[in-house]
């Protein structure tokens, strides 16, 4: 099977919340798959660098984008103008492209327009950050359990289209919402998946008694005398488009 490139995943958020995308950024590092995936956060870009081409670059790359979104967010200019509009663009054009808009922390995100329609994380629609951040550590469990079943359905996609088949697994992701829905079309995925090779396999030992066969006839061929008559040649012929049928 071709070998997809690593998953990309972009971070979105405003420098005030620094601390609550380390946060993420630590639970982020407990993905199984993290050696296939490339984080890219804003602090990645180095001083001699174009930082707004290399956020756009980052960007129009990404296969997911976590939004951690706070007042901070909100209002940042840059976020609204710049960052938003770009990956807002992409979701409508990618079905393989996925954005996860997370509540870090309570704000009037009901009133943005971008927000209608997407499902927000957690589902209920409480903070993260809530209760003096008692609840942070098992709601950013449940978004990484989360993240990581998109990310093999990715995967799953990227290496179809390596292989130039159309990826079924890409036309789904737009349509999940919920953990549950993810999880269960990744394991319809693996299962189809394994459908596929078991055909694959039974098609090349088909195959090759056909051509064990084949190799047969051709032996007694060989050994049939040159007295042989018309009417015997065309016994084996028919026997040999019996066997190929």
């Amino acid at each position: 099977m071709a070998q997809a490139p690593p998953s990309k995943i972009f971070i979105s958020y405003s420098h005030a919340d620094e601390r609550l995308k380390n946060k993420l950024v630590t639970h982020l590092g407990a993905l199984p798959s993290k050696a296939m995936i490339d984080l890219w956060t804003d602090r990645r870009i180095e001083a001699f660098q174009d930082w707004r081409a290399e956020i756009d670059r980052a960007m129009s790359a990404a296969d997911i984008a976590i939004l951690i979104v706070t007042a901070n967010f909100l209002s940042s200019e840059f976020i609204q103008t710049r960052e938003l509009p770009a990956l807002l663009e992409r979701h409508k054009t990618s079905d393989a492209f996925h954005v996860f808009p997370i509540l870090a922390k309570e704000c009037a995100w009901q009133l943005v327009p971008w927000l209608e329609g997407k499902q927000m994380r957690p589902s209920d629609g409480k903070a993260v950050w809530r209760d003096g951040g008692r609840h942070v550590d098992k709601e950013l469990k449940w978004i990484v359990i989360e993240i990581d079943a998109s990310l093999k359905l990715i995967r799953q996609a990227k290496e179809e289209a390596a292989k130039g088949r159309f990826s079924r697994a890409a036309a789904r992701l737009s349509k999940l919402g919920s953990v549950e829905e993810i999880i269960a079309a990744n394991r319809t995925l693996m299962f189809e998946t394994q459908l596929q090779m078991d055909a694959q396999k039974q098609r090349k030992e088909r195959l090759r008694i056909l051509e064990e066969t084949q190799a047969k006839i051709r032996e007694i061929a060989q050994d049939v005398t040159a007295s042989q008559n018309p009417t015997q040649d065309r016994m084996f012929k028919k026997w040999s488009e019996y066997l190929k049928s």
